[in-house]
């Protein structure tokens, strides 16, 4: 059930803003958590990253990409992973793992809208290497296939299925699979799919 709070979607640097100060109106339900998981702390996962240099900003940031990464896949304490990304995007804003991890997080706790304004952004982010950006198409895809199961009187699943002919689920899926345009990798720079719901 989403929080009343978040049936409209809250406005992209309002959502960046929460995700950085871990606000709780975001939803996530750690009951399906593995309760030996629940007993690791942030803190305690830190830990492992202390002797990173903080000389290299880049570097740091890589880090605590990689550490948020690895609690929400393969551990799936998506809280946690969560707040490692709100730290990720109070020092890069632009981050394209968080954007796409943050997406897939909302998504899997039923904040649809919030989850799709991060992958359209995704789409969007210019450094974004091919894989990643195929990953916000195919991001795009699964939050429609998800609502078509899952809640198909959301009025979000309305503007995504607009018919056979019109069902931007399927052209972003489509969109993903193109690994190349004109010769040269996919990318935001290249991409002419611009299928925004």
């Amino acid at each position: 059930m989403i929080p009343k709070s978040l049936e409209k979607t809250i406005e992209y640097e309002e959502l960046i803003r929460q995700i950085i100060a871990n606000a709780e109106v975001l939803p996530i339900d750690s009951s399906r958590l593995n309760p030996t998981i629940k007993q690791k702390t942030l803190e305690e996962g830190l830990q492992r990253f202390k002797n990173i240099s903080q000389e290299s900003l880049q570097e740091y940031v890589r880090t605590l990409v990689n550490y948020a990464a690895y609690l929400f896949y393969p551990l799936g304490d998506e809280e946690r992973s969560l707040r490692a990304y709100g730290m990720v995007l109070k020092l890069d804003k632009n981050e394209e793992v968080a954007h796409h991890h943050v997406g897939r997080i909302l998504m899997n706790n039923g904040s649809y809208e919030n989850a799709l304004q991060l992958f359209e952004k995704g789409l969007k982010l210019e450094n974004t290497g091919s894989w990643l950006h195929r990953e916000f198409h195919f991001d795009i895809s699964d939050l429609g296939s998800r609502l078509e199961r899952e809640n198909p009187n959301h009025p979000l699943s309305k503007r995504i299925f607009l018919g056979t002919e019109e069902n931007i689920a399927f052209r972003h899926y489509m969109a993903g699979k193109l690994e190349t345009i004109e010769e040269e990798p996919h990318t935001s720079t290249n991409c002419p799919y611009n299928y925004t719901i």
